[in-house]
């Protein structure tokens, strides 16, 4: 399945719980997930999968696809965020193994050779709100939610982790017997994006994407438009800056790649930021130099380092103020 379509039944998906769940086979979501998983990581992590015989085999749960794909999505985001050398490993591994005679779990494992953490962090670690990075990189809350939906699917999740020797988060969830997935039925995701009704005002306002890898800007897109943000996507930066010249108060806000040929994102800001200098950007980079910003950067800029966290990035969306009626006509 392409990352497209799979981006799109997360969204599909998106509110679905474990009350209207459906048995799910781990090591395919896991595959259908792999190729948006690498496309996230920067060139000097190495990504690898072990997935087990018995897993290949047995690995059932109940629950929603979309719990398990934020689950894998925010878990392969949070480690390669802690591997800060020149060549980083990450391992995705998933095992079958027996509790009892009757019962049996489906573990599933996220490991990095990073720079790991204090006894005092990995007591910390799952709570809302708590980061262990800079101010203003990240809200703290990816962890937790991770926690929440392995909670909502009767699982349970630890991390081990050792300062200078990397981590190892261990996700374990109850794994279905054979004649319970012959039983259990649950409602097929569509792939069409769902209305979100969630209380939340979304404001008016399109959001600018520009990135250079259609497959990322697509990524973007998608995710953006799921958490009901209307979307304009470029993979041109040129085009994107004539698009926002002719309609500067289209947009409530930006969100660029830094790294693309002929203008980086950097460059693009400030072109856009003299067209329409309040505009809020957001500049995505795995670069540390870049993200970690200068002095002289504009204060409408926000950096965010790839592979971006989605919880952090939509909390900094939603700041994005709204564009009048008023402004836009006047355009």
């Amino acid at each position: 399945m392409r990352a497209k379509g799979i981006i799109a039944q997360i969204l599909s998906c998106s509110r679905d719980n474990t009350e209207d769940g459906k048995p799910l086979h781990l090591s395919t979501l896991l595959r259908e997930i792999w190729p948006i998983l690498t496309a996230t990581l920067p060139s000097n992590v190495i990504l690898q999968e072990l997935v087990s015989p018995d897993s290949e085999r047995d690995a059932y749960v109940h629950g929603d696809a979309a719990g398990i794909h934020q689950i894998l999505l925010n878990l392969t985001s949070n480690v390669v965020h802690a591997v800060d050398k020149e060549s980083g490993n990450v391992s995705v591994s998933l095992d079958v193994s027996s509790v009892s005679e009757a019962k049996r779990t489906v573990t599933l494992s996220i490991e990095d050779n990073g720079k790991g953490m204090s006894a005092r962090t990995q007591e910390r670690i799952f709570q809302p709100y708590f980061t262990t990075k800079a101010m203003g990189r990240g809200t703290g809350l990816g962890l937790s939610v991770v926690y929440g939906i392995v909670q909502d699917l009767g699982g349970e999740i630890s991390v081990e982790s050792q300062e200078g020797k990397g981590s190892r988060f261990t996700v374990t969830l109850p794994c279905l017997a054979c004649e319970a997935i012959d039983t259990l039925a649950g409602p097929d995701c569509s792939s069409e994006p769902l209305e979100r009704d969630d209380g939340l005002d979304r404001g008016t306002g399109d959001i600018l994407v520009i990135d250079d890898e259609p497959a990322l800007m697509e990524l973007m897109e998608l995710m953006l438009n799921g958490a009901g943000y209307p979307v304009v996507g470029f993979a041109n930066p040129e085009e994107a800056l004539e698009t926002f010249r002719q309609e500067p108060w289209r947009f409530r806000g930006i969100i660029s790649d830094n790294a693309m040929p002929g203008m980086t994102g950097l460059t693009l800001s400030e072109k856009l930021l003299e067209i329409r200098p309040d505009v809020p950007i957001v500049l995505c980079s795995g670069n540390q130099e870049v993200t970690n910003g200068s002095a002289t950067d504009p204060e409408e800029i926000v950096f965010f380092q790839n592979p971006v966290n989605w919880d952090d990035l939509l909390a900094t969306v939603a700041d994005f103020p709204s564009v009048s009626r008023q402004e836009q006509r006047e355009v």
